[in-house]
């Protein structure tokens, strides 16, 4: 756009003949130069560093976050993608502790019954824990490099880094940043294009390990819910009946 502007400018002074001045340069001073014009505006967007001590505290916010977004589709009538996304998650939460407290319901002992909630939160946490615990944790000891890294663009929407194959924002990363990248990546420094080496290997680590989460997903969160549901069962009449039989005594 701004080359076209530029160009119809240029074309413009011809037609009207304007007067040819030679600048101390040996430019002319009626016409406009795009190199002089077009200059890159500095990334608003930031990464998000995150820990386990700060995640109780992210997750309260994103699902306020994701409330007030659902009340206002549902009052306006309008959203956009990135707020259907989150709205989905939503639903699907609400979706299963409904079901869950509807089994809760109709089971007899009170082992049963919390089963039914303990099955609940299995499941969402086992689509949490999986892909950390199983992708995420052996990709970053094996090249050093967080593929769920996330960050929050110019707008204040949370995403993922490497979410999109077709676009990667890199433009957040420092020079100081993508150098330490480039070394986690073992990428030889001194040689020609060494950033964009760093960022072709990253992208190939990313997509791998994405495409080994979508592939393992399906099995690999059923059969982690099992287990944990399953570990707890053992434990559960003994925690359950305990402190009824002190209540009696």
């Amino acid at each position: 756009m701004t080359n076209l502007l530029i160009s119809q400018f240029n074309n413009k002074n011809k037609e009207y003949k304007a007067p040819f001045k030679k600048n101390a340069d040996g430019f002319d001073n009626s016409i406009i130069y795009a190199h002089n014009n077009i200059h890159s505006t500095p990334a608003r967007g930031k990464l998000i560093k995150s820990s386990i001590f700060s995640a109780p505290a992210i997750f309260v916010k994103d699902t306020i976050e994701d409330v007030s977004s659902l009340k206002t589709a549902i009052k306006n009538g309008k959203s956009d993608d990135y707020k259907l996304g989150r709205i989905n998650d939503l639903s699907l939460k609400f979706g299963s502790l409904v079901i869950a407290a509807y089994l809760f319901t109709k089971k007899n002992t009170a082992s049963k019954k919390l089963m039914e909630l303990i099955g609940f939160g299995s499941f969402l946490g086992s689509m949490v824990i999986w892909p950390k615990l199983f992708i995420q944790i052996p990709a970053k000891l094996l090249h050093g490099i967080d593929i769920f890294q996330e960050y929050e663009d110019s707008e204040g929407r949370k995403k993922k880094f490497f979410q999109d194959p077709q676009y990667t924002p890199w433009d957040i990363l420092t020079p100081e940043e993508m150098s330490k990248l480039g070394d986690k990546l073992n990428v030889p420094k001194g040689i020609t294009n060494r950033s964009d080496l760093t960022k072709e290997k990253a992208h190939k680590i990313a997509l791998q390990s994405n495409t080994l989460w979508m592939l393992s997903a399906g099995f690999g969160v059923p059969i982690l819910s099992s287990f944990i549901c399953s570990g707890i069962e053992k434990y559960l009449p003994n925690v359950v009946t305990k402190p009824l039989r002190n209540f009696s005594d």
